[in-house]
């Protein structure tokens, strides 16, 4: 299959519902780059409102059935501006025109058709203030100030800001006040490892829905009382997983569902209505995930977004009864399904005896074992979840097996095991990596010569771990936006981030007293140890990882005779999101994978064949 099937922009996404349901809006692709675009439902007629050519608008969304606002990285550094623009094209404003500051939509304030509430660095740039933004003059209007150590906040009903999440060193507080007018005070301080997320008030405002483990190892979903700080109730907890979301339903002012993820996304529903609809909706898809992206003002129309681990994310409009979905036109040409490979789950025992949960991707080709793509997630507190993933799809379908493990400290699966990663970065963390390969190995699926390791931002860390630090383990790596030293990591963060300073600290290690022992799992400094042929990429625009350090790692292994191919992005950041950059890598990606671990040619059976785990 093409090439450009997988990597290509896709032709629209990230749909969204008018108030009135009458029409929808997307990202589109205009000029290689994803514009926004609106659609009457009811003659499917499309109208462009932006054509910007150089970066992609990140999200958004209907404020009124006449205004929608978007984001967009102006200059690629991540310092984000919102802007608004009429449904019929008119009016295109940057509201927040104020260069070196980052923009977040904080509430979109769904009673007031006036008004939104954002964040800005307006005034310091490593912590935003909360402001009401006037989505047609642009006026702002200060509404909550940060004391430099604030890294969240949240709303009640009424649009007033009364929960901050203030960081203290490397503990947490949640802070609240009563009104908008009266001082904000701690209500909880928490260690490290312990957690209490707000999510959202309870609809008389006077308490919090809220994910916490408190006294727990999993996040549960409770009720805290906002004047003790204590829980009031336990609403929803799992002996496995963390809670991950919850919805809720404006007009009939309940929650609905909360949600978690466990091999798939699995939803508790609160709310017997909403039960129905996705019990109905689950007949109709099988076993692919649902998601309700919007609603209209009175319920009666509902966007959905479906999606499987061989089909990207399709959106459907219900009507009426809500039973009966219609697919919009969405992603345009796509890879057959038939002819994709399914994602397995697999479970793999960690050398200390931790199971950890990952995927198993095989290709259509006859007999195993196969070469092998470990493809590790970044974050590193993130996961990988059950979904359609281009990348992996494209390597299945050029004959590798792709592993993705969900290694210690990632995240979803407890307190217990995101703690088993602090300090273990290029330790058990990388041997996690290790034995998921050598597991491989064992059920014979794997050629134990033929693996490579690929990572994005911390997974291209952990490539270059893996070559470093087990170099017989892998023939080749992919680092994608890696940092290389570990001290420097952590002593140059983002001015945003710099409030999680000690915490980042206390989770990676400190650049003063564990010098000794980040530098022994450093990439840049285990030079001597890489053996193994290396694809570097990098956006020169990242805020996050300096491009120097990568340039200087290629040089440095390129002195010592290492085959190095070392990729610069003028125009990118952290990610690498431009169409023709995207096709660029792609090209690299399996020129690189096919001179060093070359592939069978795949054969035609489909899903990956029989192997049972």
């Amino acid at each position: 299959m093409p090439l450009e099937l997988f990597f290509s922009k896709p032709h629209r996404e990230h749909f969204r519902l008018s108030p009135n349901g009458r029409s929808v809006s997307c990202l589109a692709a205009l000029n290689g780059r994803m514009n926004l675009q609106v659609q009457a439902l009811q003659d499917s007629s499309r109208r462009f409102l932006t054509a910007f050519n150089d970066r992609d608008l990140a999200f958004q969304l209907w404020k009124t059935d006449e205004i929608l606002i978007f984001a967009k990285d102006v200059h690629g550094d991540e310092m984000y501006h919102l802007f608004s623009v009429r449904a019929d094209g008119s009016d295109l404003k940057d509201l927040t025109p104020f260069d070196g500051c980052r923009a977040t939509l904080l509430d979109e304030l769904p009673a007031d058709p006036e008004h939104v509430l954002i964040t800005l660095s307006l005034a310091h740039e490593t912590c935003a203030d909360v402001y009401r933004l006037n989505i047609r003059s642009g006026s702002l209007e200060k509404m909550a100030e940060n004391n430099g150590r604030i890294v969240d906040w949240l709303a009640d009903h009424a649009g007033r800001v009364r929960i901050a999440v203030e960081k203290r060193g490397a503990r947490t507080a949640l802070l609240h006040r009563s009104s908008q007018d009266s001082e904000f005070h701690a209500i909880l301080e928490l260690d490290l490892d312990v957690t209490v997320r707000p999510l959202l008030f309870t609809f008389d405002n006077a308490s919090l829905y809220a994910a916490s483990n408190m006294g727990r190892d999993k996040l549960a979903l409770v009720v805290l009382d906002l004047q003790r700080g204590t829980e009031r109730e336990t609403l929803f907890e799992h002996p496995e997983f963390d809670v991950q979301a919850l919805s809720h339903s404006w007009k009939r002012k309940c929650i609905t569902q909360v949600s978690f993820l466990g091999w798939k996304t699995v939803h508790h529903f609160f709310d017997e209505w909403s039960n129905r609809l996705h019990q109905a909706w689950a007949g109709r898809f099988g076993e692919d995930e649902i998601e309700i992206v919007d609603m209209s003002t009175d319920e009666q129309v509902v966007l959905l977004q479906t999606s499987s681990d061989v089909a990207p994310r399709r959106y459907h409009v219900a009507r009426g009864t809500l039973v009966d979905p219609v697919e919009l036109d969405g992603a345009g040409p796509r890879p057959l399904e038939e002819r994709l490979s399914a994602m397995k789950p697999v479970t793999v025992t960690a050398r200390d005896g931790l199971p950890l949960h990952g995927y198993l991707t095989l290709p259509a080709a006859d007999g195993a074992p196969f070469p092998v793509v470990l493809k590790v997630h970044g974050g590193p507190w993130q996961r990988d979840r059950w979904r359609y993933d281009p990348e992996v799809q494209f390597l299945a379908s050029r004959g590798y097996a792709v592993l993705q493990l969900n290694f210690r400290g990632s995240t979803g699966y407890g307190r217990n095991f995101w703690k088993a990663s602090f300090r273990e970065w290029g330790r058990r963390m990388q041997d996690d990596l290790s034995d998921g390969v050598k597991w491989l190995v064992g059920q014979g699926l794997a050629e134990p010569h033929r693996i490579a390791i690929y990572g994005v931002s911390y997974g291209g860390y952990a490539a270059l771990a893996g070559l470093a630090l087990t170099p017989d383990l892998y023939a080749c790596g992919v680092a994608v936006s890696a940092p290389t030293d570990l001290r420097r990591l952590v002593e140059k963060l983002p001015p945003r981030w710099q409030a999680f300073g000690p915490s980042l600290r206390e989770m990676i290690g400190d650049p003063m007293q564990d010098r000794a022992a980040l530098e022994a799992v450093s990439p840049a400094k285990r030079l001597e140890s890489i053996k193994a042929p290396l694809l570097l990429a990098h956006g020169k625009l990242d805020p996050r990882v300096s491009h120097e350090d990568l340039l200087s790692l290629a040089e440095a292994l390129r002195n010592r005779g290492n085959p190095v191919q070392c990729l610069l992005f003028e125009d990118e950041g952290h990610w690498i999101n431009g169409g023709e950059n995207r096709m660029r890598f792609a090209r690299a990606l399996e020129a690189f994978l096919s001179t060093h671990l070359r592939p069978s040619s795949p054969a035609t059976n489909a899903n990956g064949g029989s192997f049972g785990y």
